[in-house]
């Protein structure tokens, strides 16, 4: 079967600018899912951290320290990893390549214990925090309890 544009005496559109028009396309598209990804969280942070209530402020404490504590693991790790690769590329004529080395059992225990340590911290602080926000334990409060006499209709 013969191409249309060629029956018609037109040439066919260079490749480049096919790879041009869609690498446009893909930009536009991933824009546009980036700014629904962000909307759609929008609404569920305004509920969360305004929250108002004892439990809540703890746990919006809770939040916000496990995520201070993950940045301050993540960004060093990642900040090592462009260092290693900026480093170690194949164009770089500052490497050091040495054939004899072997592996290293401190730098494999470091790279395994280092984030087993961190998780196990993050879920002991979890469980213990868990059980202390517990919803069916009295909260201590000043104040006296107010008691509702609610009706049901079944």
């Amino acid at each position: 079967m013969k191409n249309i544009n060629t029956l018609q005496g037109m040439t066919r559109v260079p490749a480049h600018a096919e790879r041009a028009s869609t690498l446009n396309h893909m930009k536009s598209v991933k824009r546009v899912c980036a700014y629904a990804m962000l909307a759609m969280l929008g609404g569920y942070a305004i509920q969360l951290m305004n929250s108002v209530g004892d439990i809540s402020v703890q746990e919006k404490t809770v939040i916000f320290f496990v995520s201070a504590v993950t940045l301050l693991l993540a960004i060093p790790i990642i900040a090592l990893n462009i260092y290693f690769v900026s480093r170690h590329h194949a164009s770089s004529t500052t490497a050091e390549y040495s054939s004899a080395r072997s592996h290293s059992i401190k730098q494999e225990a470091v790279a395994w214990v280092t984030p087993i340590v961190v998780v196990v911290m993050l879920a002991l602080l979890g469980w213990g925090i868990t059980h202390s926000l517990d919803v069916y334990k009295p909260v201590d409060s000043k104040a006296a309890p107010e008691h509702v006499a609610t009706v049901a209709r079944v």
